[in-house]
């Protein structure tokens, strides 16, 4: 067949055309002596031209879908961020007006200032290049930190912050940290001293030494009359999977902030005064927000209330789904299937033997359908705030003597104000349902608006639970850091389509990747991204950190691999299997190492044990 004008050829070229694929369909050794269709040049031909095809049917959709974005947008007068980017782009760069409103636009703001320039990309610095460079008066003034560029999923391009770097008439450096104290920059300096000047990978980022901002003895933990230090880091001895290694990372770190917590640590200060180390001084940075949900559940065990600070909407929640099935039971309360659907919700709490009981008692079930009924009525009458309202304080008891309920009561309160801003602009109670089921449907749709993101609990006496994306910009006075071991070992970097930057800096997008150059760039630069992140996180601690590293499973592709085992013959532009020399041994060993670069200031420890 054909695509898009391209041959339609097989996957399996690729693997006629690679001599291990072969052995690996050759499960016999003397037929590796006969069949080598790798050696055919009409075979390697073909396996050079089955990627076009798919190529072609790729750029073909694209066009296809860019025009009917378009053409909705225009329909719906829609006009995105994005929109107003390119168009600008554009405009400013035409022939004929380009120039005019260059001017037009440096007459109105001959100044400029651009903060988290790390965060922006080859577009927007283009306009603003259009605009400020080679003027007689004004200017551009961009702050940013090549080393907290951290936001390439969504736009930010780090190299477009270096193309400006280069550009620019004159560079300043902040050699002050007023964040962290000593003891703190020292131990992360040492982090990334260990990484040698290849450390954030990318050779024009490189890390810059800083003073410390803060007196010293200025807000010192102590416990038993002993400075903590500043960074304690577990030491993993077993190989673990990484399926096994998360739970015994979640249980340590639970296990060492509930220690944290018993009052006998203090926050002191140079001034003599003191106070005991509070949730809220304590921050639990994951990866993912999964794994922030679960650290949550897991500190709730333990008695230690948390709160996650993402940017979920909040119709992703499984409250949601509860929240629609008591609307579609109380839009037609004698549909008894929705009825016996809404009371089995956590909201109405019914269990499997309630219900059994409820269908052989007939004055009961008549009871239910009653209160059903009134509360259409309600709806009906008053509204969906005013139906809900009474029906959740009602529950609220045994809600929030639920594990999560405060969490739970929070996300039926927000869904209960949203169904009433909606209520205005749908038409009837089935009107309402159906929002709710669009909304629940697609909730990345709406998750731009503030007033759909998921709201936090009361946050007074609370331990923060952020991926890493989420807190830059933002300090705590002690940081866990419990997957540090994985930060940026997973994605699919070596596997096409290949993201890169070529030798100008220009972004590519390399679906046929004729040679291994293509993965070797995108997987340098997926690690530099990732080396990044780990820069961020831990440069969030005020007074402390944890972490833990050992031969995890995957953990080889992470940052703190490259950072510490480069000796070990780790390389930035490989993605390892198997890697020998992961063993308690090695990681020990480079662990110690890391330990004599800040003495003092890092302390090696056994993963603590609940």
């Amino acid at each position: 067949g054909t695509v898009a004008g391209h041959a339609g050829l097989p996957e399996w070229l690729h693997t006629l055309a690679s001599d291990g694929a072969v052995r690996g369909v050759c499960k016999k050794g003397p037929a590796e002596d006969w069949f080598r269709p790798q050696d055919l040049d009409v075979v390697q031909a073909l396996a050079r031209l089955q990627p076009l095809g798919r190529l072609a049917a790729l750029r073909d959709a694209l066009a296809t879908v860019q025009t009917a974005v378009l053409a909705r947008k225009r329909e719906r007068r829609q006009y995105s961020f994005t929109d107003m980017v390119t168009g600008l782009h554009e405009a400013i760069h035409d022939d004929h007006g380009g120039p005019a409103l260059a001017d037009a636009l440096h007459t109105t703001w001959p100044w400029a200032l651009v903060d988290e320039f790390q965060d922006t990309d080859p577009l927007q610095y283009a306009i603003l290049r259009r605009i400020y460079a080679e003027r007689g008066h004004g200017g551009l003034l961009m702050i940013g930190d090549p080393k907290q560029a951290i936001y390439g999923f969504r736009g930010g391009d780090v190299f477009a912050y270096l193309q400006a770097a280069r550009d620019a008439d004159a560079r300043y450096h902040l050699d002050t940290n007023f964040r962290s104290t000593k003891p703190v920059l020292d131990a992360v300096e040492a982090v990334f001293r260990a990484g040698g000047d290849e450390a954030f990978v990318i050779d024009a980022i490189r890390f810059q030494r800083v003073k410390a901002g803060r007196r010293d003895g200025d807000r010192t933990l102590r416990r038993e009359g002993r400075d903590l230090p500043a960074m304690t880091l577990w030491r993993l001895d077993d190989e673990l999977p990484k399926k096994d290694a998360e739970p015994r990372l979640i249980d340590a770190t639970v296990h060492q902030i509930h220690a944290l917590l018993d009052g006998a640590t203090e926050v002191a200060t140079d001034d003599g005064d003191s106070r005991a180390l509070a949730p809220a001084d304590i921050a639990v940075l994951v990866n993912t927000n999964a794994q922030a949900a679960e650290m949550q559940r897991a500190l709730s065990r333990r008695g230690i209330a948390a709160v996650c600070l993402h940017q979920q909407s909040v119709f992703a929640s499984e409250e949601a789904g509860h929240v629609l099935g008591l609307l579609q039971a109380a839009a037609s309360p004698a549909d008894e299937d929705l009825l016996r659907a809404a009371l089995a919700t956590p909201l109405l709490g019914y269990r499997l033997g309630d219900l059994i009981r409820l269908a052989g008692d007939e004055v009961e079930w008549r009871g239910v359908t009653a209160r059903f009924q009134q509360l259409h009525e309600r709806w009906r009458r008053a509204g969906v705030l005013a139906m809900l309202q009474p029906l959740l304080q009602a529950e609220a008891p045994r809600l929030l003597a639920l594990e999560d309920g405060e969490r739970r009561m929070t996300n039926y309160l927000q869904l209960a104000e949203l169904l009433q801003q909606a209520s205005g602009e749908q038409f009837g109670l089935g009107g309402l349902v159906d929002w709710l089921n669009r909304m629940i449907a697609d909730p990345a749709a709406d998750n731009t608006d503030d007033e759909r993101q998921l709201r936090l609990e009361s946050d007074d006496a609370l331990v923060r639970i952020a991926t890493v994306h989420k807190v830059k910009g933002l300090q705590y006075g002690v940081v866990f850091l419990p997957f540090a071991p994985v930060l940026g070992a997973g994605g699919s970097a070596d596997k096409p389509p290949f993201l890169y930057h070529d030798d100008d800096g220009q972004a590519c997008l390399d679906f046929v990747a004729a040679d291994d150059e293509a993965a070797a760039r995108a997987i340098a630069e997926d690690r530099a991204e990732a080396v990044r992140l780990l820069y961020v996180a831990l440069t969030r601690a005020e007074q402390a950190c944890y972490l833990p590293w050992g031969p995890i499973n995957t953990a080889q592709n992470g940052a703190l691999a490259w950072l510490l085992h480069q000796a070990d013959g780790v390389s930035a532009e490989e993605r390892a299997g198997k890697a020998p020399w992961m063993t308690g041994d090695s990681t020990g060993k480079r662990l110690a190492e890391l330990a004599e670069r800040a003495p003092g200031a890092i302390e090696l420890a056994p993963l603590p044990e609940s």
